[in-house]
């Protein structure tokens, strides 16, 4: 994007201070429209955003919350749940499937993990069989995805029966005994 001289929102020139500048919901359009530029969010993400924006603009949000960290400290107080997904459903934010899981899960994400913090939660290699099952638990995977990796799960382990037993015990202690 920048090759093709577009310019850093605010003239931030730092993740940080990138961050700091877009964060302030003035700045917001601008971020989008940069963001959009780069290809730094996917199509789907990216009118989910510019629609929150349009609706933060006209203070119609939840709480009148005027960026992430404050519309996720408002929402995710359980006095507010309900507000916010009926919010999130009304305007194209979240799918029917996803508000039924928030109020299944009360919100909480796998580990007790709330909003943003579930990716970082989920990113650690020690958390992901976590994360897979909490997902398969709660249907946030569709079937056939799920079915193609009990496939490849399967047809992993047949391999290892295969494999000279060092070579088997090396790779178990990379992806972890949890997963045979």
């Amino acid at each position: 994007a920048m090759q093709r001289g577009a310019k850093m929102p605010g003239g931030c020139r730092s993740k940080d201070q990138c961050g700091a500048y877009c964060q302030n919901p003035d700045h917001m359009e601008e971020c989008l429209a940069f963001a959009e530029e780069a290809g730094f969010i996917p199509k789907e993400e990216l009118e989910r955003a510019k629609q929150f924006a349009k609706h933060m603009r006209e203070g119609k949000t939840p709480g009148g919350c005027r960026n992430e960290e404050a519309c996720e400290a408002y929402c995710f107080d359980g006095d507010h749940m309900e507000e916010c997904m009926a919010f999130a459903e009304k305007n194209g934010l979240a799918t029917k499937e996803e508000v039924e899981v928030f109020k299944k899960t009360g919100g909480k994400g796998p580990g007790g993990c709330r909003g943003r913090e579930c990716e970082t939660f989920c990113n650690k290699e020690e958390n992901q069989e976590t994360c897979f099952n909490w997902a398969k638990e709660n249907g946030m995977m569709k079937q056939e995805d799920l079915q193609r990796m009990e496939e490849g799960k399967k047809q992993f382990k047949e391999s290892l029966i295969q494999m000279p037993p060092e070579v088997a015990d090396c790779l178990k202690s990379l992806v972890g005994e949890g997963m045979f």
